[in-house]
């Protein structure tokens, strides 16, 4: 008698449960997002700086001509 009210029989075979197989299947997409995530961050974070620093540089050149003027 097998327990299905869960949805997963409790059937072993050589890769282990049929329910531990369907974890490691969502766990390896997990890995995959997470490292689209985080190269999708990383772009970000360069983008981040380079808008920083040209703000930086604007805002100097403006403190510049104020002065200046």
């Amino acid at each position: 008698m097998t327990d299905e009210s869960n949805g997963y029989p409790r059937v072993l075979d050589r890769q282990g449960c049929i329910y531990g197989q369907h974890l490691a299947e969502e766990i390896t997409t997990m890995k995959g997002s997470q490292k689209t995530i985080e190269e999708k961050l990383d772009k970000l974070r360069q983008a981040a700086w380079g808008v920083t620093l040209s703000l930086v540089g604007a805002t100097i050149m403006m403190a510049l001509n104020i002065i200046i003027k």
